[in-house]
């Protein structure tokens, strides 16, 4: 009867057999598609709602319909409070989950927090109820919900507290919240608290990223990584603090010493991910440098070597460049100079080479330097000055090969300001028209999504 949408019979045949049964819970999962169908949202959220007890797969079917009504705009309010408004809401674990999981994702925060806790107390305690949430709050980027819960965690004690996981999840979200200080000095609690060596060797890599990423103290950094490398040579992470130690010369313009570093990896047992990693930094050491043959080289062997692998784009993007300027040499010096700038971390020296490129009048490269500075204005928080580049690369340079990522660019510029949200969204589509095959395009169809939900519901 359901399948073939004879709602009505089938609702009054469901109450005969409940009165018959005295099962007020046969069915619920038919009877709600039914009231879900005739958008009576609250009753069809009260049917699941019977059924979250339930540890069988009906349990499970029930929370996701649930789920799925809080998802739907026009149901939400409706299941809502349905949920809300039973009498034994803070005695049902998997209710308490969903409503935590739902003010999370809508940015309740207090509420989402309350509900969570709520679980964890239900739950005796154990922890994982927190976990989960710190969990979900990282990957949705609410650090402070991250750390928040963590300290409640810390507070409660129990058993997961003497666990490592949620304490390096606490300090990553500090380091994203930009708590340097404090995210160190967590790391070097668990280093100091836990006994195996992979979480200690993991600890002091923490810091040494912190140092390298974040506060630009390459020696300092280079301290710990050296530390790892010393006394945690047994351990597989052992090799993430062998590929951070050419990063740190790097940073410091030691050229010889990152090449050197990199080279010395050859001779490990690298995965294909690291393996394409070396390969494509002792390339763009040999451009920095002015080995413009022997760079060439490198980054074709790159392609034929990792031809699906991460730094695919970026090896195309340099044989490109080097190709337009071989025979503009003070041009290509110029971009090797931005290039290690780049890598330095030093947005004003880079900028100023890139102007100079723009600047020159030959136009060689041209368009990739107006592009580049574009990144760096916005990286900088210069969303004006921005503009202006990506402005004048697409008037400038309407064939370039950087055009489309010129017009991704604009559109998420375009898409912080409600006032020019039709633009970007005009922008996005153009992308999905005339680019469909380039890297970024299953990025730019969920932002237009995204777009086009929030302009709806506006």
């Amino acid at each position: 009867m359901v399948m073939h949408e004879l709602d009505d019979a089938a609702e009054n045949l469901i109450d005969s057999l409940r009165l018959q049964l005295a099962d007020s819970t046969r069915f619920a999962i038919q009877k709600g598609m039914i009231l879900q169908r005739h958008k009576r949202y609250a009753e069809a959220a009260r049917e699941y709602y019977l059924l979250l007890p339930d540890t069988s797969g009906t349990g499970s079917a029930a929370e996701k319909r649930i789920v799925a009504l809080l998802d739907f705009i026009e149901a939400a309010g409706q299941a809502e409070q349905a949920m809300l408004g039973q009498p034994d809401l803070f005695d049902n674990s998997r209710a308490l989950k969903i409503l935590s999981a739902y003010y999370l994702k809508s940015g309740q925060l207090d509420r989402a927090f309350q509900f969570a806790v709520h679980q964890d107390s239900l739950e005796g305690f154990r922890g994982s109820t927190p976990l989960a949430y710190m969990k979900s709050s990282f990957e949705r980027k609410l650090y402070g919900e991250t750390v928040r819960m963590g300290d409640y965690l810390t507070a409660r004690g129990g058993e997961l507290s003497k666990s490592a996981e949620p304490h390096f999840i606490y300090a990553e979200a500090l380091v994203e919240l930009g708590r340097h200080g404090d995210a160190i000095r967590a790391y070097s609690s668990i280093h100091d608290t836990f006994s195996r060596n992979r979480e200690r060797a993991r600890a002091l890599i923490g810091i040494g990223s912190v140092y390298l990423d974040r506060l630009s103290e390459y020696d300092t950094a280079l301290v710990y990584f050296d530390s790892v490398k010393t006394y945690y040579t047994h351990d597989r992470i052992f090799l993430t603090a062998m590929m951070a130690i050419p990063f740190c010369h790097l940073r410091r313009g030691d050229l010889p010493a990152a090449a050197g570093e990199f080279e010395g990896l050859l001779q490990r047992r690298l995965d294909s991910e690291q393996q394409e990693t070396v390969a494509y930094y002792l390339a763009l050491i040999r451009l920095i440098d002015g080995q413009t043959d022997s760079a060439a080289a490198a980054l074709n062997k790159l392609l034929v070597d990792f031809p699906r692998g991460f730094y695919v784009n970026d090896a195309v993007r340099l044989l490109v460049t080097i190709d337009e300027a071989r025979q503009y040499p003070t041009v290509l010096r110029a971009y090797s100079d931005a290039l290690l700038f780049e890598e330095r971390r030093m947005p004003d020296s880079s900028s100023s080479r890139l102007n100079t490129i723009w600047q020159s009048g030959a136009g060689v490269l041209a368009d990739l330097a107006l592009y580049k500075l574009a990144v760096i204005g916005l990286a900088e928080g210069d969303s004006a000055s921005a503009a202006g580049y990506l402005d004048s690369l697409l008037s400038q340079h309407p064939d370039s090969y950087y055009v489309p990522y010129a017009l991704k660019t604009k559109a998420d510029l375009l898409s912080a300001d409600m006032g020019t949200l039709d633009e970007a969204k005009e922008i996005l589509r153009r992308l999905l028209e005339d680019y469909p095959n380039y890297p970024f395009i299953s990025e730019a169809r969920k932002k237009l999504r995204r777009l086009e939900e929030t302009s709806g519901s506006a």
